[in-house]
């Protein structure tokens, strides 16, 4: 179970961070900017407990993205 949890928590971090490609061939170039995904990923997670209404709580990233355009004017 907890290896699924992984799986599916790195999926969301790759897909709605942009971190499927590293920047650049440097090792700890990279290793920075996992860590500063993996920060973005755990910010967003506290703003979805504590500022995003309740229903959003398992909504992903792409969809909570959309959302936003979608306030903002720039979506449908």
């Amino acid at each position: 179970m907890d290896g699924e949890i992984w799986r599916i928590t790195m999926k969301e971090v790759k897909a709605g961070f942009n971190m499927e490609y590293m920047p650049s061939g440097d090792f700890e170039g990279n290793a920075v900017w996992v860590g500063i995904g993996i920060l973005a990923y755990n910010l967003f997670i506290v703003s979805k407990l504590y500022l995003f209404p309740k229903g959003w709580l398992k909504k992903k990233i792409s969809a909570i993205r959309w959302q936003g355009k979608y306030w903002m004017g720039e979506g449908i």
